[in-house]
């Protein structure tokens, strides 16, 4: 099914144009300009994004030593790296990549396969809700709200599986709800809220040429920590107990929340170079001693 879905997409690009930048490059400026006609529907912006990539070319080629040489930069880095950890740390995707597998050691009368329907669903609409909300208000009061979203349904996960009976006995009650709510809530709230802001807030921390450099340090950040959260939850687990496990997540998003109130500058609403006179203001502990 799969292999379907990945044939059936991959088909159209086929008749895909090159991208516009990539024509250019190779000289076939025409090309690009007939492109970005279609694409913008009007050749005086075609001729304007050409004029871009122009002088985009003629700049120098960005020296990584150099750019760290800014003390901006420094801790532009510093606390984007901070955060990107935070967001993995918080215990979502052990969370959700061992969905099926929390939702059968509950042994409530809920289907997991139920269960795991209804927390996708509210997945995509969480994600979905995203849009809008970013474009009311701040990212760090989003922020800050979803990650107390978080350790709320963390505290229940580890609440249930505190007060759940023993040797696979039936649980009844508002028990048998509790961890699906509370599942649902870490889901939702990490979704709506620094799921879906994190790229956002990263890239907006960088300007310029250091915009390139700090993002890859970051996906690599991000996708390291992805890993060590997913591997070595179910070793968390057979150590300390899935309540313990739950209940040490829960602490991580109150520390980010303290870290974004402090650290975190806002950028809604702000130009790169706002943005980074913030991160100038903020005195590092180094800088205050």
């Amino acid at each position: 099914m799969f292999a379907v879905i990945i044939v059936a997409t991959g088909i159209p690009i086929l008749f895909l144009p090159e991208s516009p930048y990539f024509l250019y490059n190779k000289g076939q400026e025409k090309d690009a300009i007939k492109v970005l006609k279609f694409l913008h529907g009007s050749e005086q912006l075609a001729l304007q994004e050409i004029a871009e990539y122009t002088l985009s070319s003629k700049q120098e080629k960005v020296n990584k030593i150099a750019i760290l040489k800014n003390p901006t930069v420094r801790k532009s880095l510093l606390i984007s790296v901070i955060f990107s950890i935070g967001c993995q740390m918080v215990g979502y995707n052990a969370v959700s990549y061992y969905l099926q597998t929390i939702l059968i050691s509950t042994h409530t009368s809920i289907m997991p396969e139920i269960a795991s329907v209804i927390i996708g669903v509210i997945q995509f609409v969480s994600s979905f809700l995203t849009m809008y909300t970013t474009d009311r208000f701040g990212r760090k009061i989003i922020m800050i709200t979803s990650l107390i979203g978080m350790t709320i349904g963390l505290i229940g996960l580890g609440t249930f599986f505190k007060l759940k009976p023993h040797d696979n006995e039936p649980v009844h009650g508002f028990l048998n709800n509790l961890p699906l709510i509370s599942l649902v809530i870490v889901v939702y709230c990490y979704n709506a809220g620094v799921g879906s802001l994190v790229w956002v807030t990263v890239t907006e921390l960088f300007d310029g040429p250091a915009r390139a450099f700090g993002v890859a340090v970051n996906l690599g950040v991000n996708t390291t920590f992805i890993f060590l959260t997913t591997k070595y939850f179910p070793m968390l687990i057979n150590e300390v107990g899935p309540a313990t496990t739950y209940w040490s997540f829960a602490v991580i998003p109150i520390l980010m929340c303290l870290f974004i109130i402090f650290f975190l500058p806002e950028t809604k609403g702000k130009s790169f170079g706002e943005i980074q006179e913030d991160i100038a203001k903020k005195k590092t502990k180094e800088e205050i001693e």
